[in-house]
């Protein structure tokens, strides 16, 4: 097994925090997205931070989890990754507009809650290999004790994902969750975003149960039954 360099802070395991450390969005995430453009509010900010993530951000004081979130603003959110997570989840699930950057623990109650049968989850990415979050000072810490992956809730969301793997800023598979006519978009316009208009699934993707119930049986001739 490695060992941890000693000028290099050891990843978190299974929470975001270790004692009263702060694990931040590494700032390769931050740029491949272009976060300070692309979010309005992160409302799990630390007070100190290295880098920008939103344009406005939210520390433990504003208690973002309880207060309520602008309908038309778009969230990046990296919650703790304690406890509260699954809390988070729900938060950002029922907001149905912004990024949720978790672990890819795609088995659990809360995934299953507010990523695979949540009507407003567009798609996920996985990522290719473990993160490398940051401390509040900026020096990147070792792996992740866990795959992360990203969560899109809305047109806007999705698009920003697709933008960053064709890039190829963003190493991973993109798995849409919805057809892309049924992706919401913010504010919401008078016409619904139609399938001409909707960006090309990235990589390989994979048939979400929504969908697959949603499509008629076919018998031998080929006509839906």
């Amino acid at each position: 097994m490695a060992r941890q360099s000693a000028s290099k802070p050891a990843a978190f395991q299974h929470d975001k925090t270790v004692g009263s450390e702060e694990w931040l969005t590494p700032k390769p995430l931050v740029d491949a997205l272009d976060l300070p453009r692309l979010a309005d509010v992160d409302p799990c900010s630390p007070r100190r931070r290295p880098w920008p993530t939103a344009k406005t951000h939210w520390h433990k004081a504003h208690d973002g989890l309880s207060r309520p979130w602008d309908v038309t603003a778009f969230y990046w959110v990296n919650p703790p990754y304690g406890a509260a997570c699954r809390l988070w989840m729900a938060k950002a699930a029922a907001h149905g507009n912004g990024l949720l950057l978790i672990f890819a623990r795609t088995d659990t109650r809360a995934f299953h809650e507010s990523v695979w049968r949540h009507r407003n989850a567009a798609a996920v990415l996985f990522f290719e290999g473990r993160l490398r979050f940051a401390t509040p000072n900026g020096q990147e810490a070792g792996s992740a004790g866990a795959p992360s992956a990203l969560i899109a809730y809305g047109q806007k969301a999705y698009e920003a994902l697709v933008r960053a793997v064709r890039a190829g800023t963003i190493k991973g598979r993109i798995v849409p969750l919805m057809d892309a006519g049924k992706i919401q978009t913010w504010p919401r316009p008078q016409r619904r975003f139609g399938h001409s208009q909707a960006p090309a699934p990235v990589s390989a993707t994979a048939t979400h149960p929504r969908a697959a119930a949603q499509r008629p049986a076919r018998g031998r001739g080929g006509r839906a039954s």
